[in-house]
């Protein structure tokens, strides 16, 4: 799951990942169908050109589990 604001650059938002770069286990129901194996965090600037002279930085959170 990645998540992107499609209006606000880095300027106006500041996305982040609060503390380590993987979800906390303990905040899972456990299910008889499938398990939480593993999970994983990231970010990243991703820089768009805007016209021929301005340049806008969007940062991207991405979640990735393995269930």
């Amino acid at each position: 799951m990645t998540l992107s604001s499609w209006s606000l650059d880095t300027r106006r938002l500041n996305l982040y990942i609060d503390g380590a770069d993987n979800f906390e286990f303990s905040i899972f129901c456990e299910s008889n169908e499938w398990m939480l194996v593993d999970s994983v965090a990231w970010m990243h600037d991703e820089r768009y050109n805007c016209g021929h002279t301005e340049t806008m930085e969007f940062t991207e959170l991405t979640y990735s589990m393995t269930i």
